[in-house]
């Protein structure tokens, strides 16, 4: 049976999300303590050797929950090896970390950590301390520059998100900070008409209504339930195969726009220390046997160290897109040459024409020049966002 959400007042959750008394708690407490500082350079690490895939955080994990078996019973023991009731998650998730599920028989394929947008995840972490008024767009008509979902959150001196920018923007963190101060006048809550005219000092000539919300600490499961939804829905899969520049310079730029990013590589040390949060670091080896595992419908970027390792992998796709057809965009980096190359090697594993045109070679959208890695970055996920 679900245990309920882990609220922002169990901060301290080692021993007040399962009720054990010290040192069972204290132990707890310790172990997610060490566990952050483990995987605070990286949303979650896991290592795959011939499909096996093992979180970095196990080994800790593994002797804290023995430890509360003796101290909790079975009970805790239930609670804490049942993935689906793995409460930690709620709460490890608001503070940016990820406790992973080994494989196992019984478990063969991990959960993928259900990470939030940046911004949720940095308005969650602000709310925790002070009060915000969360200003979203209700709807619109005509010409608006945000469409239904977008939101900002404004605190007393801080604003996450936008709705816009301009004077309406403007406008709405005036009556919201209004509300914040109790000084906003009755028909300033709730829903509220802006048409986007020369009263506003715009011309955009739509209108939007916006929704002015009150919300604490208290909020925080409702608001990650509600708002990360409306993100996933946006959300989009991309597998990054490789750890080079032009990869590192990727992670940075995909990781603002809405897509769940998995990196892999097959070399050990080979992910920075600091990572944007959400991104999920996988080692591989070999490295082609992270295909049959990346997610349904996602955009799969090939840019290893190493050719043969570029066309081991392209190879896997190509056959997982023969037998289940859920990758709609393979890029391949490199030059026309590389694609002739890797074309006609592909044509003797047996690929047909019809196969090898699902391949984009070279990345990224055409005109945009230049050989920067942030370039390339640039134009691969304008390519990557045409393409949703």
């Amino acid at each position: 049976a679900a245990t309920g959400p882990v609220t922002p007042a169990a901060s301290g959750w080692g021993g007040a999300a399962f009720g054990l008394t010290s040192p069972g708690g204290a132990v707890l407490q310790a172990l997610t303590t060490a566990a952050a500082a483990v995987d605070r350079s990286a949303s979650s690490q896991r290592r795959r050797t011939d499909g096996t895939v093992v979180s970095g955080v196990m080994a800790m994990a593994f002797l804290g929950f023995n430890f509360c078996l003796m101290r909790a019973g079975l009970d805790c023991l239930r609670r804490l090896s049942d993935p689906a009731e793995v409460i930690f998650c709620t709460r490890l998730r608001i503070s940016g970390l990820f406790c992973g599920v080994a494989a196992s028989p019984m478990n063969p394929s991990p959960p993928r950590p259900d990470f939030a947008a940046p911004l949720l995840s940095e308005f969650l972490s602000r709310l925790a301390r002070e009060p915000a008024v969360l200003v979203s767009v209700a709807s619109t008509e005509g010409s608006a520059p945000r469409d239904t979902s977008a939101w900002m959150a404004v605190f007393a001196h801080a604003q996450v998100g936008t709705i816009g920018g301009g004077h309406v923007e403007f406008e709405a963190i005036t009556r919201a900070n209004a509300q914040l101060a109790g000084a906003a006048p009755p028909g300033d809550q709730g829903l509220q008409r802006f048409a986007l005219g020369p009263a506003l000092g715009q011309c955009c000539g739509g209108v939007m209504q916006l929704r002015f919300e009150p919300v604490s600490a208290v909020d925080a499961p409702a608001l990650a339930a509600r708002l990360g939804s409306d993100w996933r829905r946006q959300a989009r899969p991309v597998a990054l195969f490789g750890g080079g520049h032009v990869g590192a310079a990727l992670v940075r730029v995909l990781s603002t726009l809405p897509f769940v990013l998995t990196w892999i590589d097959s070399r050990d040390g080979v992910f920075p220390a600091q990572l944007p949060e959400g991104v999920i670091c996988e080692h591989s080896d070999p490295v082609q046997a992270a295909v049959r595992d990346v997610a349904p419908q996602s955009r799969v970027l090939i840019m290893s160290f190493s050719h043969a390792e570029d066309l081991d992998v392209l190879a896997a796709c190509l056959l997982r897109q023969r037998e289940q057809g859920d990758l709609p965009y393979i890029g391949l980096i490199g030059s026309k040459t590389k694609w002739a190359t890797f074309r006609h090697r592909l044509e003797a594993r047996g690929f047909t024409a019809e196969e090898l045109a699902q391949v984009t070679s070279p990345i990224g959208m055409p005109g945009i020049t230049g050989k920067e890695p942030e370039v390339i970055a640039v134009a691969v996920a304008a390519q990557l966002l045409q393409a949703r």
